[in-house]
């Protein structure tokens, strides 16, 4: 780029008369628009480099002079429970942070949650789950390698995969996995499966371990059990914490893992304890929040199509809704 003189930038005429429109050299100020709040309504930080702009920056924040009301389909539900809250820890995904809480209102409050589609691939994880619980319940001894192979193509049967092509590598993966959790299980000794109660004010949270064991020393081990691959998230979520107040408030001395069958891997679950306190307050709120009826929508393109209860949401009927669990 360079510098032309005027005689010369007459030659491109329609570029000359956008120039002159929009500059006006006796404009002696810039206005600059800095956003101070995300969707959320957490904090965004302005840019560092308005500093650099020197102490000419005169910052201003001006009032409101109006705002949007708030959707239909977001508005607060008229909802009254009736005693206290009663949630497994299976179903504190859908109140963890940045999930559909409307997805949580249409589930366990309303009941009408549907069913999702499932992929082949999903159905050899849910064979492979079934096996697993056989093996948790005393049922199959997965030692026994014959009987296993018989109860993993029995699930893969019951769950509509069929034989042929890639139907067999999905079967073959299922016996993987249902070999890789008898594996995972090692010398440990099996006890039965009984819930923990975690209270969070007046409300429960049920936590129901997948496998619970106990090592050669005595110590009682709390499991979950996926049989996807490794996930971060696995080991830090809600959930996770749910699961770790509910072993600290009722068996302090026991541990709890994950196992992630695809990984073959066991993975201890541990947070700091200025985390679960932190978890805990996070617990409390959600608690909060549905004795509330605050149930808000979150429109995701990728999400909301695979939803099993509705792929649009509208506004709730209105009304009084008596919710006893």
């Amino acid at each position: 780029m360079r510098d032309i003189r005027l005689e010369e930038a007459e030659g491109w005429p329609d570029l000359l008369a956008i120039v002159r429109e929009k500059v006006k050299p006796e404009r002696d100020r810039l206005i600059l628009y800095a956003v101070t709040a995300r969707a959320d309504g957490a904090n965004r930080p302005l840019s560092p480099f308005l500093g650099r702009l020197g102490p000419a920056v005169r910052r201003h924040d001006p009032p409101l002079s109006r705002s949007l009301d708030v959707a239909p389909e977001d508005a607060a539900i008229a909802l009254t429970i009736n005693g206290p809250i009663l949630l497994r820890d299976s179903q504190i995904g859908m109140l963890e942070k940045g999930k559909c809480r409307r997805r949580f209102f249409y589930t366990h409050i309303l009941g009408i949650g549907g069913r999702r589609a499932e992929s082949d691939f999903m159905r050899m994880h849910e064979a492979a789950r079934t096996v697993v619980r056989a093996i948790v319940q005393g049922i199959l001894d997965p030692a026994d390698a014959v009987r296993l192979r018989a109860s993993v193509e029995t699930a893969c049967d019951d769950h509509s995969l069929e034989t042929g092509g890639s139907f067999d590598a999905l079967r073959a993966y299922a016996l993987k996995l249902a070999t890789s959790f008898g594996r995972a299980r090692g010398a440990y000794r099996p006890e039965p499966l009984a819930p923990l109660v975690l209270r969070v004010g007046g409300d429960q949270i049920e936590f129901r371990a997948d496998d619970i064991l106990v090592a050669s020393d005595g110590r009682r081990i709390f499991r979950r059990v996926r049989t996807g691959v490794f996930r971060k998230s696995d080991t830090e979520d809600l959930a996770v914490a749910t699961t770790l107040l509910a072993i600290s408030d009722n068996m302090p001395a026991a541990s709890a893992e994950v196992v992630h069958l695809s990984s073959d891997q066991v993975t201890p679950l541990t947070l700091t304890p200025l985390v679960l306190s932190r978890r805990r307050i996070l617990l409390e709120t959600a608690m909060a929040d549905i004795r509330a009826g605050d149930f808000p929508t979150d429109p995701k393109q990728r999400v909301c199509p695979g939803c099993p209860a509705f792929f649009i949401c509208g506004p709730v009927p209105s009304g009084p809704l008596t919710k006893i669990f």
